[in-house]
């Protein structure tokens, strides 16, 4: 369960489960821009990301959140990498991600319901295997550059020279 203090004294953050607690100085990264946009530097911190791919495969859950727009590729590296992903039940992430088969999906203006399901998904990480193998499968499946999607860009510019 996450608890966070939200006293005057120095901010803290206990996830009680795993016996972890945060402080001020502790190798956490955030990343805060009010619409993600180039000139606050945002595609320079993506480009950062790929050096830490292993994150996603020692994290217990991973949000991804959006409006509906074009999928990310953080989605499909947190998936291949066996990430248990909690999604925003939006498309296109309800393309990718089937809800309790390989991830999980919530009304994306519901807090509540998100905090719920980080909370079940960190209380439980034994029971999320199955997702998490699922979750891989599915990526490689549908979108491995090698046997999938290079293939068919490459169909395509030959159909299109015709």
């Amino acid at each position: 369960m996450l608890r966070s203090q939200q006293s005057q004294g120095p901010a803290e953050i206990h996830l009680q489960q795993a016996g972890l607690h945060f402080r001020p100085g502790d190798e956490v990264v955030s990343f805060v821009a009010r619409n993600l946009e180039p000139y606050r530097g945002f595609h320079r911190f993506m480009r950062a990301l790929p050096l830490l791919h292993q994150l996603f495969r020692v994290c217990a859950c991973h949000v991804y959140l959006t409006d509906p727009f074009v999928l990310s590729w953080s989605l499909l590296e947190a998936m291949a990498c066996g990430a248990v992903v909690i999604g925003s039940a939006t498309p296109p992430v309800q393309d990718v991600i089937l809800d309790g088969v390989n991830g999980h999906l919530v009304d994306f203006f519901d807090a509540e319901a998100l905090a719920r399901r980080i909370a079940a998904v960190l209380a439980d990480p034994v029971s999320q295997q199955p997702l998490r193998a699922e979750a891989r499968r599915h990526v490689v499946e549908r979108f491995d550059l090698q046997t999938v999607c290079l293939p068919q860009q490459l169909a395509l510019v030959d159909w299109l020279l015709g």
